[in-house]
């Protein structure tokens, strides 16, 4: 009976005891089983972090990459955006850049501005980054006198380049639009009629050279580099474009320029004495270099309005292309107003330089 009741007294003490026990080393077990999956989930988390960062990383650097690789043509003008609204771009594959909000307000003051006289058309880019600003960029405009540097690159890098024409040659003035504007008949070489329709707008010089040129294969020209909008018309020789193909044909210009030849040069140097310029105007003070042609226009037919301004400005160690078209009559007042927004849009030029480029 002793031996008996010490064992069931043994089981009463040391069975509960043997239970805790068990369930204590199922508890710690249970501990260590979360605190391993804890550990795995951070493992796992910090491992998707690392591939999201990688992820972004190489697509940063594919963006970097491709802004490596840029260079402006007449073509990458085809990836600005088509918009009604002020926007910001990036040519390269970049993320398009933020322009502050008070520059940002700024421009779209100066674009109020000439809007309450007539339309406008307006685009600017960082030649390097392909970074810019637009506004209606297909929206055409009567360009006026704008188009005669452009055209004078026609002949010149199409027809003087390849030894079809000679800048000594003599075209004959068949076409006097302005009897007080000098050349009005007679004969006179390429270089003078050329130099006369850039840096004086001379219209009758201008119309010679459209008289003989013309169908040696302006329109293939224009074509080519996209300007579709700037192909010869029978009513006149001064085309109803864009800004858009405005900017395409001056991103030619640069790099017909770039090709370093005697002529290009010698074209260059022309549009860099233009005696009118409403860019040059509005940065006045700012230490820029501006290559341009301009074009004015006050006419009984609204559709013939226009002050327009558009070519290369060099400013702060950067290059860009500014192309502001609109439909204003011509007066001192729209003229000073295109200078405005060309100073709001060099203001931006600072915030053009868009996320992921080397220079950010």
């Amino acid at each position: 009976m002793y031996v008996v009741l010490v064992c069931v007294l043994a089981c009463i003490v040391f069975v509960p005891g043997a239970i805790a026990g068990a369930r204590g080393s199922s508890a710690d077990a249970a501990q260590e089983s979360a605190q391993a999956q804890a550990a795995e989930a951070q493992a796992q988390a910090a491992e998707a972090k690392a591939k999201d960062a990688k992820a972004a990383s190489d697509a940063d650097e594919a963006k970097r990459s491709k802004a490596d690789d840029f260079e402006l043509s007449a073509a990458t003008f085809d990836d600005i955006p088509t918009s009604d609204g002020l926007v910001s771009y990036s040519l390269a594959g970049l993320d398009a850049p933020k322009v502050s909000s008070a520059r940002r307000a700024s421009v779209e003051s100066a674009l109020d501005a000439i809007e309450e006289q007539g339309s406008v058309s307006m685009v600017l880019v960082d030649t390097q980054t392909g970074s810019g600003l637009a506004y209606q960029p297909d929206l055409v405009v009567y360009g006026a006198s704008s188009f005669k540097a452009l055209y004078s690159m026609y002949v010149c890098e199409s027809l003087v380049e390849k030894g079809e024409v000679s800048l000594d040659d003599y075209c004959a003035v068949n076409w006097v639009a302005d009897s007080s504007g000098g050349y009005s008949g007679g004969s006179y070489p390429v270089y003078e009629l050329i130099e006369a329709a850039v840096i004086y707008s001379n219209n009758n010089a201008y119309g010679a050279l459209r008289d003989a040129f013309d169908f040696e294969g302006f329109d293939d020209w224009v074509t080519g580099l996209g300007a579709n909008d700037a192909v010869y018309r029978e009513d006149s020789w001064f085309p109803t474009y864009a800004a858009r193909s405005s900017a395409r044909l001056w991103s030619e210009m640069l790099a017909y320029v770039g090709e370093g030849s005697e002529t290009a040069q010698w074209l260059w140097d022309l549009t860099g004495q233009t005696t009118v310029s409403f860019i040059r105007d509005g940065l006045e003070g700012l230490d820029a270099v501006v290559h341009n042609k301009a074009g004015w226009c006050s006419d009984s037919d609204p559709s013939y309005n226009s002050v327009s301004d558009a070519g290369v400005v060099d400013l702060d160690g950067r290059t860009y292309i500014m192309s502001i078209m609109t439909g204003m009559p011509d007066t001192d007042s729209n003229q000073a107003l295109v200078g405005q927004l060309a100073r709001a849009l060099a203001d931006c030029c600072g915030d053009l330089v868009p996320s992921g480029s080397d220079d950010d």
